[in-house]
């Protein structure tokens, strides 16, 4: 490759001049490549009018800021060339050799698929990099670099646009950076899609932020001199304290979760101490909570207990009297080598020394089992590659089981086992092993037999009885939550239930009663559903069989006359020439239909779990989104809005009604709960 001059020189010697900690030759080999980038994008813009540019220095700087090595920031640089310029994936290879190709195409969105619209194309793509990442972590690390920037520039699309890329980030892209531990990332990925989603409500909390930095300076200034005399007294020197005003998101959902106002929420102080052993995590703590009184409930223990991404600490909020006025700060107490991992997360095993305060941390996690922590995280995603690989629906999969808080029981011999919350003893069973699931007679948990269907809950120890008679039943499906213990039961039943067949999204039973139909061919009707709105798409054939797993084909539509959508009462009609038809089991055509009697089979919609369909009023006084706070609260508990109307009274006040499905485990109460926490709800009522 000839020596390349920059077209856009200033904007590549910042970046070259950036701070960083790479060798001489890695240094060239990065201004090789953005110079290749620089010219390979040529006159491209931004949407912003920006030279195109900008973007790939932009990602790349963030992989600088978290210390990842020279492919990844190379691949940063290079991460849109396959997609918006004419290189393919051989030319990048033959260039610059096959690590960093590869993780390029890792990153590079499906583009020569046939989809119908930028939201599917983005599922394929995420699909894609979730397969990628299991075999190389450093794909969705750019990919969370590539995202966080894009999220700064969300301004200039067009606002539907916009807030439909701030949800997924919200969904998809901040909770994963949580799963990987890369919190630098999580959190202002956080905040950028919170600015774009309830901009005035960000606003609010950003100018309460800007209000308080003056006084809090000099508040935490003082706090961290005290505490740091008190350790000078035990002879504990060798620490580092930092002190913060915790961002933006986190505040508003301290807000939520509380029903507070914003001047009510105390505790949005965050102080930081980081030590050098465990016995010092411990020790510090007894002495912070001499020097200041403790809250009660508010202490939790990380350490003994880390979270799913090995996210370790202690954290406390105590009461410091500061100007004759009780102010509350959380204190979070830690090693440097947790101070990496709680930080960079997976992101640590290529971090480069950077700068003096980050160098400690980072030395003590390399010190410290890196490759245990790094073949966890491997494994973890492989997994993850396994739970979607044949998934109808990854995208909810993804958001609604791998990527959604977890939990950790314990066998009876100790060994820690990690399932998503609302997972059953099932679930725990088929982890184990598929014969232990398939034999499963009863759980105990806690040494006390529990249903099947019960969700467990953190630190539970669950002991599995089987049964060489024991065997799936249908209404597994409705008690497991994962999709491998689910394709499991499936797998089952299919082979040994021939009146059981998987269609889609439903299950039909007692087919080998109704002859002929696989003889004949139907107009097919899908449910689509995104968000809160469903509608109905007519296939791209006019005609056409569904093929279910074994083999076996089943004709199935949705009926005209009733339009059943997931989650309503089901029940299938056995038509001549025209197979099964789904109806609701209200529709007022049934009772009219020939043979009725003889005709009618069991269908129901193939949940995750079974849940409940509720309807309530609310009364609200004005807000710029309450359609999008009511969804986001009943998001938290995996409930789903099906249907919803928004009245203004004059200006005054909203009134709305809304259908919505709750999933089993939780309650209306809890939901109520949930949507009490929006500020300016002032009634609920449930209706029917």
């Amino acid at each position: 490759m000839k020596d390349l001059k920059a077209l856009h020189p200033q904007l590549i010697e910042e970046f070259l001049s950036y701070k960083s900690n790479f060798t001489a030759d890695e240094k060239k080999t990065i201004k090789k490549i953005a110079l290749f980038s620089d010219n390979a994008h040529g006159d491209q813009k931004r949407k912003s009018g920006e030279p195109y540019i900008i973007h790939p220095l932009k990602v790349s700087q963030t992989l600088i800021d978290i210390g990842m090595d020279m492919p990844s920031v190379c691949a940063g640089l290079l991460h849109d060339i396959i997609e918006d310029t004419s290189y393919s994936f051989d030319d990048i290879k033959s260039l610059f050799g096959e690590e960093i190709a590869t993780l390029v195409d890792g990153v590079t969105k499906i583009s020569n698929i046939d989809v119908s619209s930028k939201t599917e194309q983005e599922a394929q793509t995420i699909r894609k990099m979730f397969f990628a990442m299991s075999k190389d972590p450093r794909v969705i690390i750019i990919k969370l670099a590539d995202k966080l920037h894009n999220m700064t520039t969300l301004q200039f699309l067009n606002q539907n646009r916009a807030r439909e890329i701030a949800f997924e980030c919200l969904d998809v892209y901040a909770p994963l950076a949580d799963r990987l531990g890369i919190n630098t990332l999580k959190t202002r990925l956080e905040d950028e899609a919170f600015k774009v989603i309830k901009p005035q409500a960000y606003k609010q909390i950003e100018a309460y932020i800007e209000d308080q930095v003056g006084a809090s300076g000099e508040f935490l200034k003082e706090v961290e001199h005290m505490v740091k005399r008190l350790l000078g007294d035990h002879k504990i020197t060798d620490i580092k304290i930092e002190s913060r005003i915790k961002h933006i998101y986190s505040i508003y959902q301290k807000m939520r979760r509380r029903t507070r106002e914003l001047s009510e929420i105390k505790d949005i102080y965050g102080m930081r101490i980081i030590c050098n052993s465990v016995v010092e995590c411990y020790t510090i703590l007894g002495l912070v909570h001499s020097l200041f009184t403790p809250v009660d409930g508010q202490f939790k223990d990380y350490i003994a207990m880390p979270k799913a991404n090995d996210y370790q600490s202690l954290h406390t909020t105590v009461v410091v009297n500061w100007n004759k006025k009780a102010t509350q700060l959380e204190m979070q107490i830690r090693t440097y080598e947790m101070d990496a991992v709680a930080n960079f997360g997976v992101a640590s095993h290529w971090a480069y020394k950077a700068e003096t305060g980050r160098e400690k941390s980072l030395i003590a996690w390399k010190k410290v089992d890196d490759k245990e922590r790094y073949l966890k995280m491997i494994n973890r995603m492989k997994n993850w590659q396994d739970e979607i690989k044949n998934s109808d629906n990854f995208m909810e999969d993804i958001t609604n089981n791998l990527l959604k808080e977890t939990i950790v029981v314990f066998t009876p011999k100790g060994k820690a086992i990690e399932l998503p919350q609302g997972a059953t003893a099932l679930d725990f069973a088929y982890i184990i092993h598929t014969d232990i699931g398939n034999h499963t007679q009863l759980s105990k948990v806690n040494g006390v037999a529990v249903p099947l269907s019960e969700p467990l809950k953190n630190t539970d120890i669950v002991e599995i009885i089987t049964s060489a008679n024991a065997h799936p039943k249908e209404n597994w499906l409705r008690y497991a939550v994962t999709q491998s213990a689910r394709r499991k039961i499936k797998a089952y039943l299919n082979k040994h239930d021939s009146s059981i067949i998987f269609a889609k999204n439903l299950i039909v039973k007692n087919l080998n009663q109704n002859q002929g139909l696989k003889e004949h061919r139907l107009e097919k009707k899908e449910v689509h559903e995104k968000g809160d709105i469903k509608k109905e798409v007519k296939g791209s054939n006019d005609t056409s069989t569904l093929l279910v797993d074994d083999g076996k084909n089943i004709m199935l539509s949705f009926a005209k006359c009733c339009h059943p959508v997931k989650g309503d009462p089901i029940i299938g009609y056995v038509s001549r020439g025209r197979g099964v038809i789904v109806h609701k089991k209200s529709c007022p055509n049934l009772p009219n239909m020939t043979e009725i009697k003889d005709r009618l089979i069991s269908v129901s919609w193939d949940n995750n779990r079974p849940s409940g369909i509720y309807k309530f009023a609310v009364v609200s006084k004005v807000i710029n989104d309450l359609f999008g706070e009511i969804e986001s609260a009943v998001k938290k508990y995996g409930g789903i809005l099906l249907e919803g109307k928004i009245d203004d009274d004059n200006g005054v006040t909203l009134s709305g009604t809304f259908t919505l499905e709750i999933p089993s485990g939780i309650s209306f109460k809890m939901m109520m709960k949930s949507l009490n926490s929006i500020n300016r709800i002032e009634k609920i009522e449930k209706r029917g």
